[in-house]
C-alpha cells in the first residue's frame, strides 16, 4: 500500500498509476525483505507499460503481494534454486497477470479456490473484485494466471 501511496504523489495523474513501475518496485521489495539470495532465486519480470486506476491497482497489487510472498515460502524449500516470474500483459481488451515459480509446485490435494489459507481467501476474494478469473497451472511449478479487465472508476460523493 505505501509503494501505491508513493507512486501516485510521484504520478502526473492522481488517478493513475504506472502499474509496471509499481509491480517491479513491489517484486523487489518482497526479495529484499524475505532476504533471498539472488543467485539461488532469480526474478524474471516482463510487463507492458500499462496505467491503471487505483480501483484497479490495489486489489493487482495484494493479489501479487500474497502470489510472490507464496512463491518465496513454499517453492523452494531446502535451498533450491529456482526462478520466478511476472508477466502482465495487455491483450486487446484484456490484461494477463502470471505470477508463476519453477519450484517444487502447488500441493495436489489442496483446492486453492476452497482453501483455509487467508492468503488464497483473499487472492480468489480480490480476483472476483475486479471480476476477473484465476487459474491454476501446476506443471513443472506453480503458474498462477489471473485475466481481467480494467475497473471503471466510479466517482465517489
Amino acid at each position: 500500500m505505501a509503494i501505491i501511496h508513493e507512486k501516485l504523489y510521484k504520478s502526473e495523474s492522481m488517478s493513475k498509476i504506472d502499474f509496471a513501475d509499481y509491480i517491479s518496485d513491489l517484486a523487489d521489495s518482497l526479495f529484499y525483505n524475505h532476504n533471498v539470495n539472488k543467485s539461488r532465486i532469480k526474478l524474471n519480470k516482463n510487463m507492458d507499460k500499462i496505467y491503471f486506476n487505483v480501483d484497479t491497482a490495489i486489489p493487482c497489487g495484494l493479489i501479487i503481494n500474497e502470489l510472490i510472498t507464496n512463491c518465496l515460502k513454499h517453492a523452494f524449500p531446502n535451498d533450491i534454486n529456482g526462478e520466478v516470474s511476472i508477466d502482465l500483459l495487455k491483450i486487446e481488451d484484456k490484461y494477463v497477470l502470471s505470477v508463476n515459480d519453477n519450484g517444487v509446485g502447488f500441493p495436489e490435494n489442496i483446492d486453492y479456490k476452497n482453501t483455509e489459507s487467508l492468503g488464497l481467501q483473499l487472492v480468489t476474494n480480490l480476483v472476483n473484485q475486479i471480476d476477473g478469473t484465476i487459474e491454476l497451472d501446476n506443471v513443472d511449478g506453480s503458474s498462477f494466471r489471473i485475466i481481467f479487465k480494467e475497473l471503471e472508476y466510479k466517482k465517489r460523493l
